[in-house]
């Protein structure tokens, strides 16, 4: 099953891209003599995925500059001209023009193209440069011929596109780097918790081989605070020199020390997630409800804290905002779609 955009050139990408791909390894397979003959079964769908035939692939030269997306990697829809070269009329070379506004609705992108170039995500977070230059070469998918036949046969694990994604995944496998944001009033009995939030927290997404605990910073966030009080704390605590170089801020709402009251700061916690959803962008609320839903089947009053997932700092950093109830659950739900969103921000 394939859940596809509702823009139709987004749903035609990911056709091209996913889709396609998946169809033609399902329907035309791959030799036997180039799979693996072996009785791991890991190892026999590594070997089928890496030897099935995929995009055909080719380098081409921008002939114009092409501003460059400065959230994420884009697929560029591109056309394509051959060019003999000067010296030796036998080889050539592959010039790409950009088939104009790349917006995903505007089906008019499609017309005349030939693939897709790869482009790198722009600005600092990205390849360090904003525009992709006339003159530069790029990778470009190729959309498939109409017959079967006709392709050269590229393969998935040794194409370009590969090689790519190979990288990410590697860069990904590092450790995630974790600040600790932890709103409650300064005294040394909420302090004493904090032991206990680290390590409930560290375990729940990896522990210590795969969680790397960057810093932690206690914001004070008392009931007496006002709104615009925590907000600017909150503010300043997000944006500390103590979160550089995070992958995942969590921001975790203690509930009163004394757990046998069972009562968390509901009000604190309602202006620490108006606040915070005001210093964040592009929020999950989807997988804010996965959290609220995990926490909520260890601790049922953590069904109604208000949680929070968006990015910050200039979207370099994940923010989760939750409470201490049901933190461990909660954690383990987001784990891996953390990892996934973590290396996404790395493009």
């Amino acid at each position: 099953m394939f859940a596809l955009p509702g823009n139709p050139v987004s749903a035609s990408v990911c056709t091209e891209l996913l889709v396609r791909p998946c169809l033609d390894l399902l329907y035309h397979g791959v030799e036997a003599s180039e799979v693996a003959n072996s009785h791991d079964e890991q190892v026999f769908i590594r070997s089928a995925i890496d030897n099935a035939r995929v995009h055909d692939e080719l380098v081409a030269t921008l002939t114009a500059d092409v501003k460059l997306d400065k959230g994420r990697p884009e697929y560029h829809r591109v056309s394509l001209k051959r060019a003999s070269s000067l010296h030796d009329k036998l080889k050539y070379s592959y010039h790409a023009t950009s088939t104009g506004v790349q917006r995903s609705s505007r089906v008019l992108s499609l017309r005349s193209a030939d693939g897709l170039m790869m482009l790198p995500r722009g600005g600092q977070l990205g390849c360090g440069q904003d525009l992709a230059k006339a003159g530069q070469s790029y990778p470009v998918l190729l959309y498939q011929s109409s017959s079967y036949s006709m392709r050269c046969g590229t393969r998935f694990g040794e194409s370009m596109h590969r090689r790519m994604l190979k990288t990410k995944i590697e860069e990904s496998s590092n450790k995630m780097h974790l600040g600790l944001i932890v709103c409650t009033s300064e005294n040394e009995e909420s302090k004493g918790r904090l032991d206990e939030v680290r390590t409930v927290l560290v375990n729940s997404l990896g522990k210590e081989e795969n969680v790397k605990l960057v810093n932690e910073v206690f914001c004070d966030c008392d009931m007496n605070s006002s709104y615009d009080t925590i907000a600017q704390r909150l503010t300043e605590a997000v944006n500390s020199p103590k979160m550089n170089n995070t992958d995942v801020i969590f921001v975790v709402v203690l509930g009163k020390p004394d757990r046998e009251s069972n009562q968390l700061l509901f009000r604190t916690g309602l202006d620490v997630s108006h606040a915070l959803r005001k210093i964040t962008t592009k929020h999950a609320d989807a997988m804010a409800m996965r959290l609220r839903k995990a926490a909520a089947s260890e601790d049922a009053l953590a069904a109604l804290f208000e949680n929070v997932v968006g990015l910050v700092r200039n979207a370099s950093s994940v923010l989760i905002l939750c409470s201490d109830r049901g933190l461990g659950e909660a954690g383990a739900a987001v784990k891996s779609s953390l990892n996934h969103l973590v290396a996404l921000l790395k493009k």
